[in-house]
């Protein structure tokens, strides 16, 4: 069973079952019958195609468009195309109340909250809908009001798509980096190294890449030391310093995910081990997170004593070395709803997380908390729009200053289903480096008059500044990491141009000192 994954269908297959045969009549059982089975195991875009294929020869069928439309919810892709095929049926006279529902999920995610409240109310007024109760309604409604407040005032973040090294058309998810991102280590469910099941998913392997210059480069699947074929395996935490990497394996015939830790010596990752029944129940453990001294584990479990789905637990090294039984982190953390997906700041003194509950978006959003001199976690704060929106915004990953995180998530950038992306907190003063030294004539007789030096960003064009030497003919300029160009002049001399890449990640250092010497004319 896949673990991270399975969070990501908005709809459950009991409840998707019974609203489609309750809202429309099916007149075309025969034509539509492979679409329905593909369907009814989960498997949204096979389903999709044979749908599509048949709606273009039937383009009034309502009941094809319905189908499109849940197909769409239910998929890793930009779910407000299902906008498009609810609104017509919407408009109709004797319109379904399932169709303003699901109009209202759409609509959340074209973030147009306001109108999906509104379809939503439509829908609680206009009847019973299979599968949702009057609870669901107003959580909806809620999350639109959540969402609404959180989009008048955004928070500073920039995107950035790792590109093609890292992300394929496939589902690309939960990254995780040591503290000065020299290594990245994800998942992916691929056609490459995964086998496809019913459902039309891919086994989930596990991939790592390095850092080169300031680069991530071509990940690379872990091998059989992680990795097995047919089944799931997922990397679900690391320790601030990289060297423990926390594990779930799917075990057992009933795909039932155990957590499981392997110690990562430079670039050798040693056989991960199952961790002990203090940890690991007959039920689901699904992701971790170790402290930076070693000594606690937060963990996420759906076991029974819970506040309801996935709850946060905590568990500390014993004298004799073993974990203790896990502690829940009470209800002040935990809700009724899923709470999932720990992952630790670098100097360990605040929690991510992400919660079905609280005051959500829709699915998972991310939040934080924070623990103060007593050892007591603060009010899970939600970090805000649009690191979260309507979609499942789930394991977010920070880098050691906090400058950068890292997060899967469904981006019109992207490159099909869940990309993983570096995130940029702008209320965060990013890294900067130091280039610095002399600039002077190759004619030692001869002084410089009027030096001065120009920096160009050289992907984009933009001159960043002209700076002119100090009296003695010394320079210091502050840059980001990226690429420029330095232009250096005076006159009687010759331009002086060189190109020189300011490096981020593991490969950033603070200062760089270069000399420039011009050439007479």
């Amino acid at each position: 069973m896949k673990l991270c994954i399975r969070y990501t269908l908005l709809l459950s297959f009991v409840m998707l079952i019974a609203v489609t045969k309750t809202a429309f009549a099916q007149t075309q059982v025969p034509p539509t019958k492979k679409a329905d089975d593909l369907f009814r195991f989960k498997n949204y875009n096979d389903a999709l195609t044979e749908y599509t294929t048949l709606f273009k020869a039937n383009p009034a069928d309502d009941y094809l468009s319905f189908q499109i439309a849940l197909c769409y919810l239910n998929m890793n892709e930009d779910r407000s195309i299902a906008v498009s095929f609810l609104e017509p049926l919407a408009a109709k006279p004797k319109a379904k109340p399932a169709v303003f529902f699901y109009l209202g999920k759409a609509l959340m995610y074209a973030n147009k909250f306001k109108d999906a409240m509104a379809n939503f109310q439509q829908a609680k007024e206009a009847g019973v809908i299979d599968g949702v109760d009057n609870a669901t309604f107003e959580r909806e409604i809620r999350c639109c009001e959540n969402a609404i407040n959180f989009a008048a005032k955004p928070i500073k973040v920039k995107f950035e798509n790792l590109g093609s090294n890292i992300n394929t058309q496939f589902a690309d998810y939960s990254p995780y980096i040591s503290s000065n991102e020299s290594f990245l280590i994800f998942n992916s469910s691929n056609d490459k190294d995964g086998i496809k099941r019913a459902n039309g998913a891919y086994t989930s392997d596990v991939y790592i890449s390095e850092v080169f210059e300031g680069e991530w480069q071509k990940a690379k699947n872990l091998g059989e030391v992680v990795n097995t074929k047919g089944k799931d395996e997922e990397i679900v935490g690391v320790s601030s310093d990289g060297n423990t990497l926390l594990f779930n394996f799917e075990v057992g015939d009933e795909g039932a995910g155990d957590l499981f830790i392997g110690p990562k010596y430079e670039n050798e990752i040693m056989k991960p081990i199952r961790l002990s029944n203090a940890i690991n129940s007959l039920n689901f453990e699904n992701s971790a997170v170790i402290s930076p001294d070693g000594k606690m584990l937060y963990y996420s479990s759906n076991k029974a004593g819970g506040y309801g789905g996935f709850d946060l637990y905590r568990s500390i090294v014993l004298p004799d070395g073993n974990w203790s039984e896990g502690m829940n982190l009470g209800s002040d953390i935990n809700t009724q709803f899923d709470d999932d997906f720990p992952n630790m700041s670098m100097d360990g003194t605040s929690i991510y997380f992400s919660s079905k509950g609280h005051n959500s978006m829709g699915g998972f959003d991310i939040f934080k908390i924070n623990m103060d001199t007593l050892g007591k976690w603060s009010k899970p704060e939600n970090l805000g729009y649009p690191l979260n929106d309507a979609y499942d915004n789930m394991s977010l990953c920070m880098s050691g200053k906090g400058r950068y995180g890292y997060v899967a998530a469904i981006r019109p950038e992207g490159f099909g289903d869940k990309d993983i992306y570096r995130v940029t907190f702008g209320n965060v003063q990013e890294e900067l480096t130091v280039l610095k030294g002399m600039i002077s004539s190759v004619d030692k007789t001869k002084a410089l008059e009027d030096p001065a030096i120009i920096v160009t960003n050289a992907e984009t064009g933009y001159e960043v500044g002209e700076y002119a030497p100090t009296k003695l003919n010394r320079y210091c300029i502050i840059l980001p990491p990226g690429k420029y160009k330095i232009t250096a002049s005076a006159k009687n001399h010759d331009d002086f141009s060189e190109y020189i890449d300011i490096l981020g990640k593991s490969s950033f250092i603070n200062s760089i000192d270069k000399d420039i010497i011009l050439k007479t004319k």
